[in-house]
Order: structure tokens, then sequence, then C-alpha cells
């Protein structure tokens, strides 16, 4: 009486071997390189699908076992049945994917004085490759991020504040993207419209007075498709095309055109902290204000489906907290969420959007929460 049945044996395997080395070309300036060569090996077999008495007029799942299923998945002869695997009803998926690679670093870095430091960075980034769950979808591919950054690390006022920031420039390759399919599977494929990501990150500390430090953060992003991102494989491959080719000679338009927004990423974050130290009596004691604030983003990189699960809202979090203590003991009070923000980091559905979008679930910060903490040091 089981629907849907699974049983596989996933093997994933990462080796890698990295390192750096500086050079200091003068007094103030400093080069230095690091690589990372990586090699992966992925495999995924067993079986998925519905159960003999569910499978759709024997065009799936257990009903296939019998039939040869083809070459898309890496398993059968031609006129001959699936073989079987550890007790299920047969082997219906049987894939493997590997590759290697080299990643760089480049940094200069020039200390202007002995309170600034100016650098400039180029740098990669990669996630392996990897299997589908969906036997019938082939493997993806790694992605690569290439990294342009120009930043600065600063001091000022004998070290009682402290400026840094980087403007940065990305360019996200052949990245992975996952939706949701039918039965519930996740496919991810590779989606060949690259991505790139401009911004600007800044951060400062300033101990203002010997008891009250504030500390500040704030990041400015915009990230977008380069090209047009095609949802459907044509030929078995991921595509960017406007119309996007379908198998048979059909089209159809992108799922999302050039210059849209990547999902959940705002444009604006920004944090805020106050935390003022005093005596107590005997006891050492703080009281702290923390701000947390996230621009609206995105649920869905695809135009379709994000109209119908809809868009995160920007929010605020505000937490409380006083502490005291002596010695190896403290107390702290605090609250979260102190005014009780409705505060949505992500937002799904559990199957297609088309389907169960009307019906989606979030995920949420805490309600507002009060608590107490003890620590002792022994």
């Amino acid at each position: 009486d089981t629907i849907w049945l699974t049983k596989q044996d996933r093997t994933d395997e990462d080796y890698a071997l990295f390192g750096e080395v500086y050079y200091d070309i003068t007094d103030k300036l400093t080069g230095t390189v690091g690589a990372r060569w990586f090699k992966y090996d992925n495999s995924l077999e067993g079986f998925f699908g519905f159960s003999e008495g569910y499978s759709s007029s024997g065009n799936s799942g257990e009903a296939l076992c019998d039939k040869n299923f083809g070459d898309g998945i890496g398993v059968g002869e031609p006129g001959a049945a699936l073989p079987d695997f550890q007790g299920a009803p047969c082997k219906n998926i049987d894939q493997s994917t590997d590759d290697d690679d080299v990643i760089w670093k480049l940094n200069l870095a020039y200390q202007l004085t002995g309170e600034a430091l100016v650098y400039a960075t180029y740098s990669e980034g990669f996630r392996p490759g990897g299997i589908n769950r969906r036997g019938t979808i082939p493997p993806y591919d790694p992605d690569y991020l290439y990294n342009y950054e120009l930043g600065w690390k600063t001091s000022w006022l004998d070290d009682r504040l402290r400026f840094n920031g980087a403007l940065f420039y990305q360019e996200w390759e052949d990245f992975q993207y996952s939706i949701l399919g039918p039965n519930g599977l996740t496919e991810v494929t590779n989606a060949p419209g690259n991505a790139e990501i401009e911004g600007l990150e800044m951060d400062v500390s300033w101990a203002a007075t010997e008891g009250l430090g504030i500390s500040a953060g704030v990041a400015l992003i915009n990230a977008e498709l380069d090209g047009p991102y095609c949802a459907n494989l044509f030929g078995g491959e991921s595509v960017s095309a406007d119309p996007c080719p379908l198998d048979g000679g059909a089209s159809e338009p992108p799922a999302a055109p050039a210059g849209t927004e990547l999902p959940v990423t705002p444009d604006f974050k920004a944090t805020l902290t106050g935390r003022y130290e005093f005596d107590l009596g005997q006891l050492d004691s703080h009281f702290q204000v923390a701000l947390v604030y996230v621009g609206d983003r995105n649920t869905d990189l695809r135009t379709f489906e994000n109209d119908i699960v809809g868009e995160l809202p920007a929010y605020t979090l505000t937490n409380f907290s006083f502490g005291a203590g002596t010695g190896n003991w403290a107390v702290e009070f605090f609250v979260r969420n102190a005014f009780n923000e409705y505060a949505e980091f992500s937002r799904f559905a559990q199957c297609p959007e088309a389907k169960c979008g009307p019906q989606s679930y979030s995920v949420v910060a805490p309600p507002r929460t009060f608590g107490v903490k003890f620590s002792q040091e022994f």
C-alpha cells in the first residue's frame, strides 16, 4: 500500500589541495597568490518512483522494471529488464559525475599608513556538480564565481574608530538552480544565463566613550541575471535563449528574462548595535540594543512562480539585553524580537508552485521572546 518508493545509495567524494604564498614587494606593498585544486566524484544508484499499484498506465516507477528504460538513466540493456537493486523493485537510476579543476586568488595590499590599508583582490569560488534524484534529469555541473574586489581597512581617533569596506563585482557562471519538480523531487540544473552581482559593504566600530561602543554594518547589492533563464531542458541540456526552444520544434518565453533579480537577495540590509558597559556596585554590567534590517526580496527566480508565492517583505528585528556578573559568573536578561515583528526569512511550496503555490509555507523569526541566561566558569 506504499505509494512512493525510494531506495538509493549516494556517494560523494571530494578532494582538495590548497595553499597560498605572500611576498613583501616593498615595506608597504604585499602580494599574495593562492590556489586550490579540487576533484569530486559523485554517484547515485537505486530506485525511485511509484509502486506497481500506482504506476500510471505502466509509464513510471515499478511498472517499468520489466521494460528497457533507455540510456538516459545509465542502466538497462536494449530489450532487457532493469537489474535488481538491494530488494528494491529494480535499479532505474545509475549515474555518476566527476571533474577536477584549479581556482585562484590574487591579492595586492598596500599599507598607506600605520592606520590605513587598501587592497585589490581577484578570487574564484566553486561548488561541485552532482546527481539529481530524478533519474531522467542529467547530472548538473559545477558552478563558478569570479570575484573582483577593492577594499579598505582603516583606524581613526587613536584606534577608537574603525572603518572598513569593499566594492565588489562578481560573475556567477553556470550557477546551479533548484526547482521543485513533479512528485516533490528537487531538480537541479545549471542556468547558462550567467548572473552578475555588484555590491558595496561597509562596517564601522566606534568606542564613543569609555563604556559606550557602537557598531554598524551596511550592504548594498544589485544581483541579476545576465541572460534569460530557460526552466526546461532542450536536448537534455540547459539553454539560455529568448524564446526558449523546446524539444519537438516549439518554443516558450523564458522562465526569467535577462535582468531578473536573483531571489532571496535584498538590495539593502543593515545592522546597528549599541552596547554600554558600566559598574553596578561590585558587578560588571552592560545594556545592549541591536537592530537588524533586511529589505524586500523575491522568493523565486522564475517570474510566474514568484508571482504566485509572492515577494518577501522587508523586516526589522530589535533585540535588548541587560547583564551583570563578576569573577566567574554572569547573568543576562534578554528580549529578542522585542516588537514582535513578523519577519519572513523564506517562503516555499511543497510541490510545483502552479499547483501548491496558493498554500505556501513561511520560515519566520521566532515571536517576541523573553529569556535569561546564566553562565559559570569552572
